[in-house]
């Protein structure tokens, strides 16, 4: 227990950085406003590279930016559809979908990132990167199953607990609540990418 809360190296674990990182990346996004729309994919981005950097396998993760136009592409290509189910009940599933979607996708770069050899042999004898890339569409599966239950079971709590507050009141309260649910499936997720840092 000691050495896994050692200070100089919680930051350093992949497992940390794929719970925080994408929570700090839609904290971070929200101030630029509607801007977000732009601003979380790049961010969502970094912070995935800076998980990936962690990963013993992965020896280019500079690569993972070539994803940065996929997730721009998936993003604002669904985005009338966000802006119309978004204030609809339970409208946000549809933004969860999108977002996990697009990093599922996203996740079938990682072969190519992890040992240091042509492009064309990325997936042929490489079990380093296939592992870590299932790891990664695994950690991203559960993620979205568990927000999605985590959804239901806090939506029907808050509904029956704020139905007599102000709107403003319960979209804060709704806002928290992302972030809790994002937190928690973040950390029941990570389970599967545990130990990617150590060698293979």
């Amino acid at each position: 227990m000691n050495d896994e809360l050692n200070r100089p190296e919680w930051p350093h674990r992949v497992y940390y950085r794929w719970v925080f990182l994408p929570v700090l990346a839609f904290v971070l996004s929200l101030g630029a406003g509607w801007g977000m729309i732009l601003v979380f994919p790049i961010l969502l981005t970094v912070a995935h590279y800076l998980t990936l950097r962690q990963c013993a396998a992965v020896v280019r993760p500079g690569l993972w930016f070539i994803t940065l136009p996929l997730t721009l592409f998936v993003w604002l290509h669904f985005l009338p559809l966000l802006l119309r189910t978004s204030a609809k009940p339970n409208g946000i599933l549809y933004v969860v979908v999108v977002y996990y979607g697009s990093q599922l996708l996203s996740a079938w770069l990682i072969p190519l990132m992890t040992e240091n050899r042509p492009f064309s042999m990325a997936f042929s004898s490489n079990p380093a990167g296939i592992a870590l890339a299932f790891r990664w569409i695994l950690a991203t599966t559960v993620a979205a199953g568990s927000w999605t239950l985590l959804y239901y079971l806090s939506t029907a709590l808050i509904n029956s607990s704020l139905s007599s507050e102000r709107l403003a009141v319960r979209e804060i309260w709704q806002m928290l609540t992302y972030l809790i649910i994002s937190l928690i499936a973040n950390a029941i997720s990570g389970v599967a990418l545990k130990g990617s840092e150590q060698a293979w």
